[in-house]
């Protein structure tokens, strides 16, 4: 059943009380359950904190797409974004996911998200307003095989994240001069891995935050969607994911907080 709320009315569901459910969070709440899916009382509370939390921290408006890859009942609701388009689901099945975990896309790495939005329109110039790529995750597994990606674009010059070392989880990003961009080692588990951009300024994070002035104005003009665990016709990564956003220039720290704090909350 969904949930309808109005004003500072207080609701209650098996014995937890709503106070103020976040409009947004609403709206995406009401899709899961149109989709099949559910959320249990005590991980509502956390999610709706969450979408308070990026509000709150000026984090919200510069998100263009995400997806929340735990905390709901089930796969069908964790494909419903909570901002952009509905990522095409490209062979996971019920048993990838776990509530806790994320998103599990394998050791065979056949699993990845196309998000169906195409790189050429994200930005001709992401130095002008910004750009970030981020993803969190529950496990990061060594592959032997190069460049598997992690989110992002598989052509040249693209904007992506990906691990360019056979043995290693040391990880590259891409939020775009053109070149590969080392990041430092990503750790195993309960880490996050991102990139963002800045009047020509990138900032990478794996492990630790190193920063890389660019002498070149980025530019992103290819015609490939992005995709997430994987970009399109491109190796994948084996990883079990919690939660992936992507738009316009944050404050990258504060949104690991954010996403920490919630992701550290759902049962």
């Amino acid at each position: 059943m969904s949930i309808f709320f109005a004003g500072n009315e207080l609701r209650q569901r098996k014995g937890i009380f709503y106070p103020d459910l976040d409009s947004d969070f609403l709206a995406w709440y009401n899709l899961v359950i149109a989709a099949g899916s559910s959320i249990s009382a005590q991980n509502i509370v956390t999610l709706n904190k969450f979408f308070r939390d990026l509000k709150s921290n000026n984090l919200w408006s510069s998100i263009t797409q995400a997806n929340i890859l735990c905390g709901v009942n089930n796969l069908v609701g964790v494909l419903i974004p909570i901002k952009g388009a509905t990522p095409v689901n490209n062979g996971f099945v019920s048993g990838d996911y776990s509530v806790t975990l994320g998103l599990n896309s394998g050791a065979l790495n056949n699993k990845w998200l196309d998000t169906t939005i195409l790189e050429s329109s994200f930005s001709t110039n992401p130095d002008t307003v910004g750009r970030h790529m981020f993803c969190s995750y529950t496990q990061f597994v060594v592959n032997a095989a190069n460049n598997r990606y992690v989110i992002g674009s598989s052509t040249t010059g693209g904007s992506r994240i990906y691990t360019p070392v056979g043995s290693s989880l040391a990880v590259s990003g891409q939020l775009n001069a053109g070149t590969t961009l080392a990041m430092g080692t990503a750790s195993g588990a309960n880490d996050f891995v991102a990139v963002s951009r800045q009047n020509g300024t990138l900032y990478k994070y794996a492990g630790g935050t190193s920063s890389f002035s660019s002498n070149a104005i980025g530019t992103i003009t290819t015609g490939n969607t992005i995709g997430v665990f994987g970009a399109p016709g491109q190796a994948r990564v084996n990883m079990k994911m919690t939660f992936y956003s992507f738009g316009y220039y944050l404050d990258v720290p504060t949104l690991n907080s954010v996403v920490l704090a919630m992701t550290s909350a759902i049962v």
